[in-house]
């Protein structure tokens, strides 16, 4: 008698009731544990944390939570610092200081991206207040749904101890033990969405027959999710390029229903943002209005959608460039561009090394010129990239091959297993486990941004193949194991 097939044994054997939610309670007292020993166990921050950005700049986004919880009005702050934490407070404030009302500081609120305000609201529901707000619970309610929505996924497509072996590895790993739990950031938010996403789609990219209707709920339900994220940081939507490669991946539908369904998804990504940004934009000249009304400090500079492409990909080359002057750095990027932007654009601009210029929009000197604003800015910048790049196109080639290797050597917490992990991808493509090559390429656009503008101080801990490939090597060595103790029986 022929022995059963070892892979089909084991996910029958973990396709139970009791095995799924025994793992999704694991998976929930993990996060639980994790998240309140951070209030108690000190980490090393030189372990896998992103310091290649400021990221939500909490130090300043907290001075405007405190209107926002209380009143609504957005983006309001005060020059005030007696502030009495309630409703009533926040009332009183805007109508006996109204002089000291701000719409900006420094620069948080001129940036886009309005929805991250909201981040903060999980923790101040949890206290009733707005004084002294956090991230970490946000974070580790987006972690924790990451998480079980990754393995119900997984479940679902019959792979359950895959789902599991990979949730293992990601509670293990000291990037998120930090970004999630201690960290006052959102650089965890962009893998939270990635497996909100993942586990979302996973039936539509696995199973052989899928409910069409089904798939066009869960490809709304995470253009939606991934709308409101990008909101928040606008790095995340790189994860939409992950969904459209899951649907145009999948087995099971035909062209029809895969372009139906990049239609709806590209529909409910770009509506989603849409309205979000309208819903802030109202706020805004609301409080405006406000603000004109009390006397305070209204904000008539330049705004923008979210962060900038080309000024990054300028300051990312300094990665690995060591001859025109390229350097991580946002002074090095605004020295370069100022005089250019003066003679050229008649400009006047006045800069003394500063992350933003010595001109500004008030009289009072509370709101400076940011860069960011100035559109001209993108054009200098992105002329010398590209010009660099076709009159050296070698010097590209090697930084790019410089970060290739960076990504391959840091991505995960132990050194240069990145390289294990590529062998292990390049082994499935020769033994046609199209399941395991579907789940990596869709994992691929998470590291675009290591390749294509930055790769260093932390900046590849984003990717995420690495996690999923050494689960599929896992898995296989536990098949391999099983079907050799079959044979030996």
């Amino acid at each position: 008698m022929s022995n059963p097939n070892p892979a089909s044994t084991i996910n029958q054997t973990f396709l139970t009731r009791k095995f799924y939610r025994s793992v999704m309670i694991g998976i929930f007292l993990s996060v639980a544990i994790l998240y309140t020993l951070s209030f108690f166990v000190p980490f090393n921050s030189q372990l896998q944390t992103r310091k290649d950005a400021s990221g939500f700049e909490h130090h300043y986004a907290s001075k405007f939570f405190y209107f926002y919880y209380y009143t609504g009005f957005f983006p309001l702050a005060t020059l005030d610092t007696q502030l009495n934490y309630s409703s009533l407070g926040a009332k009183n404030e805007i109508a006996m200081h109204g002089k000291d009302l701000i719409m900006e500081y420094k620069h948080w609120s001129r940036l886009g991206e309005h929805a991250r305000i909201g981040c903060y609201m999980p923790d101040a529901v949890v206290k009733g207040t707005a004084q002294n707000p956090s991230l970490k619970l946000f974070n580790t309610l987006f972690f924790l749904l990451g998480l079980c929505l990754l393995f119900h996924g997984f479940y679902v497509s019959k792979h359950p101890l895959i789902g599991l072996i990979l949730c293992s590895l990601i509670l293990l790993t000291p990037f998120f033990h930090y970004e999630v739990f201690r960290n006052e950031n959102i650089f965890a938010l962009q893998a939270s969405v990635f497996f909100i996403v993942m586990g979302l789609l996973l039936p539509t990219l696995l199973n052989p027959a899928t409910y069409l209707g089904k798939s066009i709920l869960m490809v709304v339900i995470a253009s939606l999710v991934l709308a409101f994220c990008s909101e928040i940081r606008n790095e995340i939507s790189i994860v939409f390029a992950c969904l459209l490669i899951m649907i145009l991946l999948s087995s099971s539908l035909g062209g029809i229903s895969k372009s139906m369904l990049l239609l709806v998804a590209i529909l409910f990504f770009a509506g989603g943002k849409k309205l979000i940004q309208r819903h802030f934009d109202v706020k805004y000249e609301k409080t405006k209005q406000l603000v004109a009304s009390k006397g305070g400090h209204v904000y008539n500079g330049q705004k923008i959608a979210g962060h900038k492409l080309w000024h990054p990909i300028f300051c990312g080359l300094g990665d690995y460039d060591q001859q025109f002057g390229y350097a991580w750095n946002d002074t090095v990027a605004y020295a370069y561009a100022v005089p250019i932007l003066n003679e050229r654009y008649q400009m006047h601009l006045n800069y003394s090394g500063k992350l933003y210029t010595d001109n500004y929009y008030d009289s009072a000197h509370l709101y400076y010129i940011k860069f960011d604003e100035i559109p001209q800015y993108e054009s200098v910048v992105k002329e010398k990239v590209l010009n660099d790049i076709q009159h050296h196109p070698m010097w590209y080639l090697k930084i790019l091959g410089q970060r290739f290797l960076k990504i391959c050597s840091t991505t995960l917490p132990i050194p240069f297993m990145g390289f294990v992990a590529m062998l292990g991808f390049i082994f499935f493509i020769y033994q046609k486990k199209s399941s395991y090559v579907k789940l990596i390429l869709v994992s691929l656009p998470l590291s675009a941004p290591s390749l294509l503008i930055y790769s260093g101080k932390g900046a590849t801990y984003n990717a995420m193949f690495g996690y999923l490939i050494l689960a599929f090597l896992l898995y296989e060595f536990i098949q391999f194991y099983t079907k050799k103790r079959s044979c030996n029986q």
